[in-house]
C-alpha cells in the first residue's frame, strides 16, 4: 500500500481506518498474555513482538517509532524505618538509607500517518552484570513503545 495515495483518497482512508480500528480493538489472545511476579503480585503483560505484529497488521507496516530522549537517572536512596526480627516488625531508632540502582529512561513517539502521534515513556532499572546492563535501553525502549501502542488501543483489555 502506498500511504501517500491512501492519505489523498478519503474513501480509501475511511476504509483503512475502519479496518485498523477493528484490528486494534480485538482482545489479546490468551496465549499472548504473559505473567510476571513482582513484589508478591502477579502482573499481566504482552511482549513487544506481539505489539509490533498488531501494529504491522493494523497499519499495514505504515508506522514509525521515533526515540526522542534517552537517559540514565540516579535513584534516591530508600529509607528503611523498620526491620523484621523473629517475625516481628521492629521500628529503627535511626532510619537506614539503602542505595538504589540508577534507572534507564526512554521517551518516544509512535507515529501513524492519518492516525496521529502517541507518546510513550519506558524505564528499566539498571541492575545485574554487564549482560543485563547492556540491554537496559532496549528494555526501556520496548516498554515505551508498548505504552504508546496502548494509546492507539493495543492490549487495552
Amino acid at each position: 500500500m502506498d500511504i501517500n495515495t491512501l492519505l489523498k483518497d478519503p474513501e480509501e482512508m475511511k476504509q483503512f481506518r475502519t479496518n485498523a480500528k477493528a484490528i486494534l480493538s480485538k482482545p489479546v489472545p490468551k496465549e499472548q498474555i504473559k505473567h510476571r511476579d513482582v513484589a508478591g503480585t502477579t502482573l499481566d503483560y504482552v511482549e513487544g513482538a506481539y505489539v509490533i505484529r498488531v501494529l504491522n497488521k493494523a497499519f499495514d507496516n505504515c508506522w514509525d517509532w521515533v526515540i526522542e530522549d534517552v537517559n540514565i537517572v540516579p535513584s534516591e536512596p530508600k529509607t528503611i524505618k523498620y526491620e523484621w526480627k523473629s517475625g516481628r516488625k521492629v521500628n529503627l531508632e535511626t532510619p537506614k538509607l539503602e542505595p538504589q540502582p540508577p534507572v534507564c529512561h526512554v521517551r518516544g513517539s509512535l507515529v501513524v500517518p492519518g492516525f496521529g502521534r502517541r507518546a510513550g515513556f519506558g524505564s528499566k532499572v539498571l541492575i545485574g552484570g554487564a549482560s543485563e546492563q547492556e540491554s537496559c535501553f532496549k528494555s526501556a525502549n520496548t516498554d515505551a513503545l508498548k505504552v504508546a501502542a496502548k494509546l492507539f488501543g493495543i492490549a487495552l483489555d
